[in-house]
C-alpha cells in the first residue's frame, strides 16, 4: 500500500476544483495518522492581490472550531471542582435575566456547551446557537476568578480588544501545523480516560476527555447509526452522514451524502465553522489516531472546507450546492414578492426615525433619514447601517444583491423574515415600535421600542 502521502497527494487536483467551484483563495491542510509523518498541503493564495501562497504555518480564522478549546476550558474547573457540568447558570450569574422563566432557572453549563437551551421547547431538541458559548463564557470566567480561601473576586474580562463579542464561539486564530498537535493531544487524553475511566491523563492539560466527547444529544431526525452533539464536538458513526455543524446540509436538498459504505465502523468527531472570510473543518477518528484539519480564507459558495476535509469524492455535490447558493437572491426576492399586499402605503418617512430599543436595553436600532430614502443601522454604527425600502404598509425591507451583502461581510442564507422591519403604532397611530425577526427560530422576532 502506498504510503500517506503519495495517496493524499493524488487528490490535489480534486482539492483545486473543489476551491475552484466554491470560490476559495487560499486553503490549507494538514493530516495525521499513526505511525506516519504529518502531511500538511497548502493551496491558492493567502493573499491574492500580493500573490502570496499559503503554508502550514499561515494563521487562518479558526471559527467555531473554538468550541472544542471553551469546552475543555469547563472541563478543566469541572475537574478541579470549581464547577460542575449540571451547574445552573443562574448560580453563577445572578443576574443572567432572559423573558423565558424555565431557561433562566434550570439551563446548566452543559445545556449550554451542548446546544440544547433552545426556546421550543428546553432541551427537547439540538439548536446550534453561538450565543450559548458566549453564556458559557461568562460562567467559564466568573468560576475561575476564584482565591485561595475559595471566595469570588471579580476581574476585567480577557479581550482582545475592548469592543469584542463572542470570542468564546469564534474567536480563535490559528494554523493547520498547531491544531494538529491540539487534536493528537484531544485524541490521546480521549482514548486514555475512555479506558481508564479517569477524568484526566498524566502529561495532558485535557481534562474530563471522555465527558466532552460522548454524546449529550441527538442531532436532526433519526438515524440508523448515531449522529449526536457531545459538547464542543459532533459525532458520526460511519457510515453516516457528516458535516452536521456545516453550512453544506441546507444546500443539498437530498441530503448530505454517506461516508463510509461498504467498511468498517468507525466513530468520527467533528466540527465545522464559519465566519465571513472564513471556513475550517476537523475530523478526528480516536480509533486510528488520524486527525484531518482544512482552513481556508473564504466564506465561499458553499462549505469549501469541509467537502475537502471528507472522504468522498465531492465535485458533484459542490457543484449542486453552488447552484442552490446562487439561486439565494432570487428566491428570496421572489417569495417577497408573493407575500407583498399590493398599493399599501406607508406613512412620510420622518415617522419612522429615531432610536428604538430592545427590552434589556442590549440592543438598539437607529433609522434616519437621507437624502429622500431611509436607513437603518444596528447599534447605530456605520458599517451596519443599511438602506430600507418600502414594502407594505409600515413594513420596509433591507435585502440588496447578494454581491453587495457579501462586499460587506454579511452572512446571506436567510428567508423572507429576516430582510423585514416592521414597524408598530400606538392607539394615536404614532410609530413607537418595530419588530425584527433576525432569528428564524423566534418568529415573531424581537421588539424594539422607540425612544423620545
Amino acid at each position: 500500500m502506498d504510503d500517506l502521502s503519495t495517496r493524499l497527494t493524488v487528490l490535489k487536483p480534486k482539492i483545486e476544483k473543489l476551491m475552484s467551484i466554491g470560490g476559495t483563495p487560499g486553503l490549507s491542510l494538514g493530516v495525521q495518522h499513526e505511525g506516519q509523518p504529518l502531511y500538511f498541503a497548502n493551496f491558492g493564495y493567502r493573499d491574492v492581490a500580493s500573490k502570496l501562497p499559503p503554508t502550514e504555518e499561515t494563521i487562518y480564522l479558526g471559527c467555531s472550531l473554538t468550541e472544542a478549546l471553551v469546552a475543555a476550558a469547563a472541563g478543566t474547573l469541572v475537574d478541579e471542582g470549581k464547577l460542575a457540568w449540571d451547574t445552573q447558570v443562574i448560580d453563577v450569574v445572578p443576574d443572567f435575566n432572559i423573558s423565558d422563566d424555565t431557561i433562566r432557572l434550570q439551563v446548566t453549563i452543559e445545556d449550554l456547551l451542548a446546544h440544547r437551551a433552545g426556546f421550543t421547547p428546553f432541551r427537547a431538541h439540538w439548536q446550534y446557537n453561538n450565543l450559548g458559548y458566549e453564556l458559557a463564557s461568562v460562567v467559564i470566567d466568573k468560576a475561575y476568578t476564584t482565591l485561595d480561601d475559595g471566595s469570588p473576586i471579580e476581574i476585567p474580562t480577557v479581550q482582545s480588544t475592548d469592543k469584542i463579542f463572542s470570542g468564546a464561539a469564534g474567536g480563535l486564530r490559528t494554523c493547520v501545523k498547531d491544531l494538529l498537535t491540539l487534536y493528537s493531544a484531544f485524541i490521546h487524553a480521549a482514548n486514555d480516560q475512555f479506558d481508564t475511566g479517569k477524568t484526566s491523563t498524566p502529561g495532558s492539560p485535557i481534562k474530563q476527555a471522555s465527558h466532552l466527547m460522548s454524546s449529550k444529544i441527538p442531532m436532526g431526525g433519526p438515524t440508523k447509526n448515531e449522529a449526536s452533539y457531545a459538547v464542543g464536538w459532533a459525532r458520526v458513526q460511519l457510515p453516516g452522514a457528516m458535516g452536521g455543524v456545516g453550512c453544506n446540509p441546507p444546500l443539498i436538498p437530498d441530503g448530505m451524502p454517506i461516508v463510509g459504505r461498504g467498511v468498517p465502523s468507525k466513530l468520527v468527531i467533528y466540527h465545522q465553522g464559519s465566519l465571513p472570510g472564513a471556513l475550517a473543518t476537523v475530523n478526528l477518528i480516536p480509533e486510528t489516531k488520524t486527525s484531518i484539519v482544512v482552513l481556508s480564507n473564504s466564506l465561499a459558495l458553499n462549505n469549501v472546507a469541509d467537502w475537502v476535509g471528507q472522504k468522498n469524492d465531492y465535485i458533484k455535490a459542490a457543484t449542486s450546492s453552488v447552484k442552490k447558493s446562487l439561486k439565494w437572491y432570487s428566491t428570496v426576492t421572489a417569495e417577497l414578492e408573493q407575500e407583498q399586499k399590493q398599493n399599501a402605503s406607508s406613512k412620510e418617512l420622518d415617522h419612522y426615525t429615531g432610536t428604538y430599543w430592545n427590552k434589556s436595553k442590549t440592543m438598539k436600532l437607529e433609522v434616519t433619514v437621507e437624502m429622500k430614502d431611509l436607513y437603518y443601522s444596528v447599534q447605530g454604527l456605520e458599517s451596519e447601517k443599511y438602506i430600507l425600502k418600502h414594502y407594505e404598509d409600515d413594513t420596509f425591507t433591507w435585502i440588496r444583491p447578494r454581491n453587495e451583502l457579501i462586499a460587506r461581510g454579511r452572512w446571506v442564507d436567510q428567508g423572507p423574515a429576516f430582510w423585514k422591519i416592521r414597524f408598530g403604532a400606538d392607539s394615536h397611530g404614532n410609530i413607537d415600535r418595530v419588530a425584527w425577526t433576525y432569528d428564524l427560530e423566534v418568529p415573531e422576532g424581537e421588539t424594539f421600542y422607540k425612544i423620545s
